[in-house]
This record gives C-alpha cells, structure tokens and sequence, in this order.
C-alpha cells in the first residue's frame, strides 16, 4: 500500500486502539466515538496528503 508514515502511524494507533477496546469482548460508546474520530482523523489526513 503507498501510505505515507503520517497514514501509517494513525493505522498502527487505530490497531493499538482496537486490541485495547476488544480485549475484554465488551465496548460502549465512548470507545466507538474513539475509533470514529480515529477514523475522520485519518481520512482528513489522506485528503490533505499527508
């Protein structure tokens, strides 16, 4: 995949972030807002090209 190191840490902090909320097989709110501005943050950044 050509991501640039910026993309490629926010996809190892979303992986980081994942392992931590589903370890315990329950999640609540609070960590699904957490991946969904994980994930704005990263598609922000692939349209600004970084």
């Amino acid at each position: 995949m050509a991501m640039t190191l910026v993309q490629t840490v926010m996809i190892a902090i979303i992986l980081i972030v994942s392992a931590i909320n589903l370890n315990d097989g329950e999640t609540n709110a609070v960590e699904g807002m957490t991946h969904s501005v994980l994930f704005a943050t990263f598609i922000m950044l692939a349209f600004l090209g970084l």
